[in-house]
């Protein structure tokens, strides 16, 4: 078995049966929609959110295939798979053979992360070039904001290029060394220089003999585990601090943050449906994407004490994570939408 089955095989069993093979497909490449976001966090595998961007279809099929084959899931397609006996015991065994990185964030910290590692690619390439005395290169990121962003950068900063390639040397330094070796290894390979190209994820690949899934799996620890230290130590990293996006850069979708514009105007759910022209059960939606974004999501008015209380209380008993087998436990007492609102407090504990 090779890293990417052991992956599959270890997301299905967090699905616990109750899932098709494309929950984990979505989950990985970051498929932004309800069902994907709500799984995410009903069966707590929301770090994987988006960390393997380049999964194939046919690829991740084929791999599936192989697993079905060796008699180590059960089902197919579009209906429920769970793990056999077999696979169960494959999983054990090969926990002793690989790890999967414990930094991973990719709903919470992934988009902006991305974001400040595109801002400290492009300040490490121009800054190369610029200690050189060198203007004109091509820049490794082509994004405009970003472009423009580090225009912005350079007008405000204080610091002469010297001064400023020395701090950014020393605090990217003690970043990394908080780092395990092959993620910090992995993200300055990635960077770009004078004289110095970046390497790509194939030459990764081959340079430390590492299957794509797993390196994914790495660098995007590697780029969660920064970007998180650099937000919790804003004053130990006084110059990467800066490279940090602005935490109003939601990643909702659109409609949602229409809707989260008049919730937080004081519109209750019954008028922010009559407002945009929509049915309750779709701002409901909303609502709860808000709340899997939002760790700090207050429950009340939609979710009293009482009911919070009796669903919490029910989770503790119930194993599985269908909302119908949930609501079944509780009768008539909650709904599905107060059920979904709890489970993304104890989805992201």
């Amino acid at each position: 078995m090779n890293y990417t089955e052991f992956l599959y095989l270890y997301l299905l069993d967090k699905f616990k049966g109750e899932r098709s093979i494309f929950a984990i497909y979505h989950l990985l490449k970051g498929k932004r929609t309800a069902q994907t976001i709500q799984d995410g966090f009903l069966y707590q595998v929301h770090p994987f959110f988006n960390v393997y961007p380049t999964l194939d279809r046919q690829s991740f099929e084929a791999s599936i295939s192989e697993l079905q084959k060796c008699g180590y899931i059960n089902g197919e397609g579009s209906k429920a798979v769970r793990l056999s006996h077999k696979g169960e015991l494959a999983i054990e065994a090969m926990n002793d053979r690989y790890t999967l990185p414990n930094g991973l964030d990719g709903w919470f910290s992934g988009e902006r992360a991305e974001c400040f590692w595109m801002r400290l690619s492009l300040l490490v390439q121009t800054l190369s070039h610029l200690i050189k005395h060198e203007k004109r290169f091509i820049p490794i990121i082509n994004d405009t904001v970003t472009l423009r962003w580090l225009k912005r950068f350079f007008r405000k900063i204080a610091l002469d290029r010297n001064e400023l390639s020395d701090n950014l040397f020393l605090e990217l330094k003690t970043l990394f060394e908080t780092l395990p070796a092959i993620e910090a290894d992995l993200l300055t390979y990635k960077l770009s220089g004078n004289g110095v190209t970046g390497l790509t994820m194939a030459q990764l690949m081959a340079r430390f003999a590492i299957e794509e899934s797993e390196l994914y799996l790495l660098f995007y620890s590697g780029l969660h585990k920064i970007y998180q230290k650099v937000s919790d130590q804003p004053a130990m990293f006084t110059l990467l601090k800066k490279l940090l996006p602005a935490l109003q850069g939601t990643t909702l979708t659109q409609s949602t943050s229409k809707t989260k514009q008049l919730l937080d105007k004081g519109y209750s759910l019954t008028k922010i449906a009559q407002y945009r022209g929509l049915k309750e059960t779709t701002i409901q939606d909303h609502i709860v994407e808000i709340a899997f974004h939002d760790r700090y999501f207050p429950l009340q008015p939609f979710v009293t004490e009482e009911a919070r209380q009796a669903i919490s209380g029910a989770l503790k008993k119930i194993p599985s994570r269908r909302l119908s087998v949930i609501k079944e436990a509780l009768g008539n007492d909650v709904d599905y939408f107060q059920i979904r609102l709890v489970l993304t407090k104890e989805g992201s504990s």
